[in-house]
Order: structure tokens, then sequence, then C-alpha cells
């Protein structure tokens, strides 16, 4: 490994198996309300990649830092592996010219408070006379980073850890120079929070990056995109045999930008927060977006140029309910209309208020529902647009009072609350409920019931809007339905329709279940039948191919406008696990017929039961080797732990089981 600074913090990362809880809203959420990355200040976008590097910079570390990562921005490889190194420093990326320091990137140095700086790259990419400029500035340089080439940069950088790290990505670094390496981009979050990206050619691992593997032995080795030749998926995998290799890799930069945004544990382990970054795949403006979203712990999604946010974008934002979305680049980037678009296939909008259900005044404390509000002494508390202390805000609420949470705002870990002091019958907008001959506006939140109309009391001369597009009174009621938003103003009625975004738990041959994202409860739903309107990836499908490939783990979209039902399919493998294993065996010869063998465990942190099935040619681990089917049912006793990938046929998913006989 190359020698270290002592200057550098070492990061250690651990292999941990987790599962996912979510607790929150009792009722589907119908919107992504919060996600407006077409709003003004959604956006951080400069000049030129100088500029958006120093603005991203700014609104990272809006405390400052003293220490940052410099890069030159046309030699955009080294940045983009740099991520790593700047989660080691928790330091922003910035970026330089190779003979001068652009004014954007000083100003942005002496702003931060910057004392000094570690320059990825030798003489070619940072030179004498920018380091010249840097001194004169009073910003030292702690150490200089450069290796014989790119792949070797790289792996100096992947050796700045003092242990070697237990996940690293592997993304083809033969692009030319001033190019985006879009898989290296899209990684670049996971990179900052201990997962390094090593780089290769796309038929041949250098020597110096197969050096670097077969002394560290990672226990994850991922390849990032499919256009890494079979031959160095061998040779890594001949090179750390104890090791899981796995490809991330779509039909293109989109698709395996959102792929990896949907990774589960090991590899990734994002903490989902509901809030994505936005970024040109084919422009390198975003190359400080890495360190922006791994301090939120929040993912790249890439655009496909500026004609087109790309299929695997789409197929992210329709499938996943968010908060926040942030644009990287100017409108010559990402251009605004993509923007709205985006806002519009996540049903984004406003930040979603919450009805306020208790107060308890002496005790310091607000409920929304069964909720108690997370009210720390760090957050930002706001009345009625007057910013108040936590107390005062307390002191302000009462039953009905409207609360909105913003997250990561002013910066990231912290929130902004804001409560207006309304009463419930003051309410105007919300989501629906439908009953005969009316409909009430409830909290999405709790159920609480705000507010109700009867439908004979909706003005015949009023003016009526479905979806932003003038309607009437019948068309209004026509397409009202559960779970939609509508908002009253006067005698003006606004009606967004909401489909219910969720990801399937349960399959039988009369419905489906359901849960979204933040919620606890699954909801069930029917089953399509004739005349509805179903479609998978933009291609409409019959009923009964619809409820052959629904299984646990997949999205669906599912709403009714004008009587007419749409549901809308994306398969997913169910989610992997981490169980405690009580019984089950693997078939020790391929049974010919597809059928999979049945397991029983119970949660490692609840102690619920699980079941889940594999079937022959799933991937066998015992203790972290291969192991045969026959090794597997001789190690598995229970009490065993045991980490999960369900087998899925339809999304061509092999299943995974890592058995651990010793804690």
């Amino acid at each position: 490994m190359p020698s270290r600074s002592p200057r550098l913090r070492a990061l250690a990362a651990a292999f941990v198996l987790t599962s996912l809880a979510t607790a929150g809203s009792a009722l589907p959420a119908a919107a992504s309300t919060g996600f407006q990355p077409d709003a003004p200040d959604r956006r951080i976008g400069g000049v030129d990649r100088f500029d958006t590097a120093a603005r991203t910079a700014l609104d990272a570390f809006p405390d400052g830092t003293t220490t940052a990562i410099l890069a030159n921005g046309w030699r955009n490889v080294d940045a983009l592996t740099g991520a790593y190194l700047a989660g080691l420093e928790k330091a922003p990326i910035l970026l330089t010219d190779r003979d001068a320091v652009p004014a954007s990137t000083l100003a942005a140095l002496r702003a931060l408070g910057v004392e000094d700086v570690v320059v990825l790259g030798d003489e070619n990419s940072v030179g004498d006379s920018a380091l010249d400029q840097l001194d004169a500035a009073g910003i030292g340089v702690a150490g200089i980073v450069a290796g014989e080439d790119r792949y070797d940069t790289a792996v100096q950088i992947y050796g700045f850890g003092e242990t070697a790290p237990e996940t690293v990505f592997i993304a083809r670094g033969d692009v030319p120079t001033g190019t985006v390496a879009a898989d290296a981009l899209a990684a670049g979050p996971a990179a900052f929070n201990g997962r390094p990206i090593l780089l290769t050619a796309a038929d041949r691992l250098p020597d110096v990056v197969a050096d670097a593997l077969a002394e560290g032995q990672p226990r994850h080795v991922v390849f990032l995109g499919r256009g890494i030749s079979q031959d160095v998926h061998d040779e890594v995998s001949d090179l750390v045999p104890s090791a899981l290799v796995q490809t991330i890799g779509g039909a293109d930069r989109t698709q395996t930008a959102a792929l990896l945004a949907r990774a589960w544990a090991p590899y990734i382990l994002y903490e989902w927060r509901g809030q994505v970054a936005l970024a040109n795949g084919y422009t390198v403006d975003a190359l400080g977006a890495g360190v922006w979203a791994g301090l939120r712990r929040a993912p790249i999604l890439l655009t496909d140029g500026t004609a087109s946010l790309g299929s695997g974008t789409t197929e992210y934002l329709t499938s996943n309910v968010m908060s926040r979305g942030t644009v990287f680049g100017d409108e010559r980037s990402v251009p605004q209309a993509l923007a709205v678009r985006a806002r519009e296939l996540a049903h984004g909008g406003p930040a979603a208020p919450r009805a306020v259900t208790a107060v308890d005044v002496p005790g310091g404390k607000l409920f929304v529902g069964t909720h108690e509000a997370e009210l720390h002494p760090d957050h930002t508390y706001v009345v009625d647009e007057r910013e108040v202390t936590r107390t005062e805000m307390i002191a302000a609420a009462h039953v009905g009072s409207r609360l909105v949470a913003e997250w990561e705002i002013p910066r990231p870990g912290t929130v902004t609350w804001t409560l207006l002091t309304t009463r419930p019958e003051d309410w105007t907008d919300g989501q629906i409920e439908r009953f005969a001959g009316g409909f009430a506006l409830i909290d999405p939140g709790t159920g609480l019931r705000l507010r109700t109309f009867a439908d004979a009391d909706l003005p015949v001369a009023g003016t009526y809007f479905v979806d932003g597009a003038i309607s009437t009174r019948s068309g209004f009621l026509a397409d009202l339905n559960d779970y939609d938003q509508v908002r009253v103003t006067g005698t003006t009625v606004a009606l967004t329709n909401g489909p219910i975004s969720a990801t399937v738990v349960g399959v039988d041959a009369t419905g489906y279940s359901a849960r979204t994202y933040g919620s606890t409860t699954a909801h069930t739903y029917p089953l399509p039948g004739p005349g509805d309107d179903v479609q998978r990836a933009g291609t409409s499908i019959s009923p009964a191919q619809f409820t052959s490939e629904l299984t646990v783990g997949d999205a669906v979209e599912d709403w009714t406008v004008g009587g007419v039902r749409h549901l809308r399919i994306t398969n997913y493998a169910p989610a992997p696990f981490t169980s405690v294993y009580e019984g089950g065996t693997l078939p020790t010869v391929d049974p010919g017929d597809g059928t999979t063998s049945p397991f029983r465990g119970h949660a490692v942190d609840t102690g619920a039961p699980q079941t889940w099935s594999l079937g022959w040619g799933c991937r066998i681990h015992v203790d972290g080797a291969l192991a045969t089917p026959e090794q597997f049912n001789a190690a598995a006793k229970p009490g065993a732990i045991v980490y999960v990938q369900p087998t899925d046929g339809p999304a061509g998913t092999v299943g995974e089981i890592w058995l651990a006989t010793t804690p």
C-alpha cells in the first residue's frame, strides 16, 4: 500500500448485515410531498464545472471545513475516485485547472475556511503555478496523491484507510480525458461512505489494481456497469476467492445509477431519507455531488443527456416516494424541463403538512397521531413565518395545527419544523377519504378527519381543475377517489389524482398487500381484471401476466381516474434480510422441475418468524467461503445467522445465502 499522510484520518468499513425497519404513516402516501427538484432553491449550478463544484462545497459544508480535496476539473476520474478520500477527511472536492486555480474555487476555499488541501494527481493535473496560487492565498498542501496513471492513483486513494475496506467498487477507467465516467459518478455517495472505487480497463485488469485486491481481500466486490469483460470478472474472482463478487449494471448509465440507488446491504447501505441528487449522465458538472449526497447518504440519479431522464431514472422516480430532490448543474446541463418532468413522475409537490393531534406543553412534546415529533435542540423552528425557539413553537401549537417537517434543511442531519396555527375547520387541502355523498380531508399521517364536504355543497358555478386541467363539477366528482389530493379555495376546487405507490409484501389468489415507505401497515388491493389498464415498463400487459409476475418486493402504482383503474408494475427481487436459522435444507441434486426449498427462521432484531425459499443453482457461502449444498446442509444448525437474497424469477435474481456458523 502507498504511504499515508499523517493528517489523513482512517476509516474502517465494517461488514454489517442489517434489516430495514420503518415507522410512520398509517395510510399509503399518494405523492412525493416535498419533492420539488424544479424549485429554484433545489438546483446547485454555476457558470461552469468549477463554479458548480464550489457552490456544491459551500452547500455541503455550511459551517465550513479546514481541509478540502483539490482535483483537476478536466481529468475527472481522479475526482470521482477521490470521493473515498473525501469521506475519510469529511472534506469537499473542489476543482482546478492545471496551471491556475479558478476564482470561484479560491473564493470557496476562503469562504469555507480551508487551511490546507490534499491534491489529487501529479504536475500534469495540478501544476506548480496553481500550487503557488494556493500558497499566496495562505492555503497549504497537506499531501499529493499521484500514481503513475489513473488506475494507480485510484489505488493510492484506496490505500489511505488504515484497515482494508470490506467493500470495493470496480468501474471502467478507460474513458477519454474530459468525459464522464458515469458509473463511478453514480457510486460517489457510497464511496464517500467507506466503499472505494478502483478502476479497470474493459478487458484488462491493471496489475496495480490486481495487487491491491490480492492484498486487501475485500469481502465484497461490486462491478459497476456491463462494459467490463468476463475475463476481468474471472481474474478478480480468482484474486479474492472468498468474496461475494457481483455486478450492478443496467442497459445504460441511467439504469445502472438507479440499480445502485436501490441496492441493499451489505454493499451500499444508503440511509434512506427519501431524497436524491439528479445530474447529467454525460457531463462532469456534478463532480462534487458525490460528497454532497454522501453526507446525506442519498443516491445520485443520472439523466440521459439533456433530452431525457432515461429509463432507469424514470422508473426509479415513478416507483418511490421521496421528500427532496436536488439538481446539479445549470440548465445547459440539466434543462428545467427535465427537473419539472422528474417532479411530475414522482407526483411531487410542497412538503405535506401533518395535523397536530396532541400537545404536551409541560413535557415539551408534540404528537402527530400516536407518534411524538422528534424535536431536537439543533433543529430550526418557525411559527407562521417567524423563527422561534422550540419551546415557543410548542406553546403556540394546538390540536389541528399544521406541522411541516423539511429534512436536511439548513444542513445535513437537521430539520426545519414549520407550524401553521390553523384550526381543523380552516384546513382547505388534504388527502381524500371518499364516502357516500361527500368526502373528507384527512391527514395522511394520522388518518385524522380534518374537514368534511358534501357533494351537494360544491358550487355548480365553481371553477374545477383535475390534474392541472380545467374540468367540470361532474368531471371532478367522477375522478374523486381515496388518496387523491384536493385543495378548496373559495369557489375554486382543484383535484390531483394520487396513485398509490407501494412495495408488495404479500400475494394471494385474490389480491396483493403492499406498504409504502414510512408506513407500518400493509393495505390489500384486488388483482386487476378485464378493462383495467395494466403496464410493465411502459408496455401493456394482460391482467393474467401481471398476476403471474407479481412477487414480494415488486413496486406497484395503482390508481383510478374517470372510472378506469391503472396499474404499473416494476419487477424487483425481494429485499435481502438477515435471519436466525431454524430449519430447512438445500437440494443436493437438481430437482429438474424448478421447485424451491422452504426455510424457516426468525428476524435477528425483532424475533418475528421468517420464511423463504431458495432453488437449485443459488449461490452458497459458509463462513465466507463458497460451498456446496451438502456442505451447507451439514453446517446449518439452529441458531446460526444467515443472510438471504431470495430467488425471484421475474426479476431475474438468483438466490444467494450466506451462513455464519459462529458469531
